[in-house]
């Protein structure tokens, strides 16, 4: 959406994950630099080259890089910033602001004016940490690619500039009365006057007001169970930034109830008073994740004034009922295809404080235990259970091959499984990670085979917060994902609620005509919110 004569073009805040030597261009019109002009904001996580392609039209790979600039970040074995025109080598800069993390993600921005390139870290501004200005520069430079090299990389948060970032002229040194003025008024923000900040925002135009309205957003949606009766006169853009916002922390239930409202213009809802314009309040309606909510609340909304009123409502809502149904019934796979989509959409409002932990592709290091190994990001990797950071627990002994510790050990297990275990009267065969002081609110889980042929057929996710009651998270019936040695599955999981424990229990016979009991396992890994209890 482009906002009047700023220049700026918001991309609204997305995750892609790019492929080794691929490149995701940004080619629409409402995504691409003034001529020859613009800037790029973004973050990124991962193991290797951070690559901005420059070039008159998009579509071309990380290795077609004729009438293109490259910026890398992370050049060199993640040693330092390079760039390049037409794959030649121009400039670097060797410092520790341009290593790439695998850990976590790191906020760059460059801007790219008649052959120069401003790069810096975190917000733009002024205080650029490298320039570098090509004496024959390129002509025609309109369109921006995020690449890798051999690795996964993963981007978010990206935004298009077609005109200086505002910041770019000046003497940094010198506190800018705006700046001032703009600090002031987010350290006093009270709920109430942050909506009404937020209603003049979106009636003016000012150059470099993107990261005040930013600001402003964060805290309501971090405050969003404090909100009241000034919420009903926000105006439709301002709303679904808010809802949308990662920082929102409320309940679904209270998003709707607040959006319901808004709709209403803050009266009681009714088949007779004011409504907004249908179209406006469709389009935060689709934002609001109710496959969150329970049944009761979902037949409520269902029998609603304002679904009798907006019809699209109804069709939502029961949408919603059966996506729930499916995905816990474990027929949601179609979304393992679309990965990002699938963290956009389903990522629950997270209520505490915590790392989001975010699935790139099997085996990719990124998950709950390899993050627990690493001593939340701090340390070089060591087998959790080894730092006591995690404990797994299988229905049979300790054995040959029956070794817990080695399920996140980060190697393949050639024969590795759990056997059943008479409990109650019932045999059961299960393995569980308890995260100990921490808890999960997973999104996805990873498994990966062993060596033999028993691959798992019939099983449940479950998790639990005490060990004894245990809640299906996701079952599996005639799963047939694990289909050779070594396999990996992974599967998204529909749920906002927090568990320290979670178990794969097993409910039906594996492949194997000589062992269908056992439920071999080589790995196992988590994603989604972490956080302690």
């Amino acid at each position: 959406m482009k906002a009047m004569d700023t220049g700026f073009l918001s991309v609204a805040p997305q995750r892609m994950v790019v492929p080794p030597f691929k490149c995701a261009w940004l080619p629409d019109e409402e995504r691409k630099f003034g001529k020859d002009r613009g800037g790029v904001v973004f973050e990124v996580c991962g193991e290797n080259d951070a690559t901005v392609m420059l070039k008159s039209s998009p579509g071309a790979n990380r290795l077609q890089i004729e009438g293109c600039y490259c910026v890398i970040f992370g050049s060199n074995r993640n040693m330092c910033l390079r760039i390049e025109r037409d794959g030649e080598k121009c400039d670097d800069s060797e410092d520790e602001w341009t290593w790439v993390s695998p850990r976590e993600y790191k906020k760059y921005w460059l801007y790219f004016e008649d052959g120069t390139i401003f790069v810096g870290v975190g917000e733009p501004s002024s205080d650029f940490l490298y320039s570098w200005t090509d004496p024959s520069p390129l002509k025609g430079i309109e369109h921006v690619g995020l690449s890798s090299w051999d690795r996964h990389n993963s981007y978010r948060n990206f935004e298009i500039y077609s005109e200086p970032f505002g910041m770019m002229a000046g003497d940094s040194s010198v506190p800018r009365l705006r700046d001032l003025s703009m600090s002031a008024l987010v350290g006093n923000l009270s709920v109430g006057y942050a909506c009404k900040t937020l209603c003049v925002l979106a009636e003016i135009v000012i150059p470099g007001m993107t990261s005040l309205v930013e600001d402003v957003v964060t805290f309501l949606a971090k405050n969003f169970n404090d909100i009241g009766e000034d919420f009903a006169f926000l105006p439709c853009t301002m709303v679904c930034a808010v809802v949308t916002s990662r920082s929102l922390s409320a309940h679904c239930e209270i998003v709707y109830s607040t959006v319901e409202s808004w709709a209403f213009y803050g009266e009681v809802p009714s088949l007779v008073c004011d409504l907004r314009e249908e179209e406006e309040i469709i389009k935060v309606l689709k934002l609001i994740k109710f496959h969150f909510m329970d049944d009761h609340h979902l037949e409520e909304i269902l029998c609603s004034p304002l679904a009798k009123r907006v019809s699209s409502l109804q069709s939502t809502v029961k949408e919603a009922i059966g996506l729930k149904h499916s995905m816990v019934e474990g027929m949601g796979t179609e979304l393992m295809a679309h990965t990002h989509e699938y963290e956009d959409r389903f990522r629950p409002h997270s209520r505490e404080h915590g790392n989001e932990l975010v699935y790139t592709f099997d085996g990719d290091h990124k998950g709950v235990c390899h993050y627990l190994g690493t001593c939340s990001g701090k340390h070089p990797w060591v087998n959790p259970m080894t730092l006591k950071q995690l404990t797994i627990r299988a229905s049979s002994p300790v054995g040959r091959f029956t070794i817990p510790k080695e399920i996140v050990g980060n190697r393949f297990l050639s024969t590795s499984y759990a056997c059943p275990k008479n409990e109650n009267g019932q045999f059961v065969t299960w393995w569980q990670v308890d995260l100990g002081p921490r808890k999960l609110i997973c999104t996805r889980y990873s498994i990966r085979h062993d060596a033999s042929d028993g691959y798992i057929r019939a099983w449940n996710l479950q998790g639990s917060n005490d060990g004894k009651c245990w809640v299906d998270l996701r079952r599996h019936l005639h799963d047939c994902t694990i289909k050779f040695t070594g396999a990996w599955g992974s599967w998204p999981v529909l749920t906002d609620k927090s568990y320290k424990m979670f178990r794969l229990l097993k409910t039906g016979p594996n492949a194997s005509a000589t062992y269908p009991d056992n439920l071999c396992l080589s790995s196992i890994e988590f994603y989604g919110i972490l956080s302690c209890s």
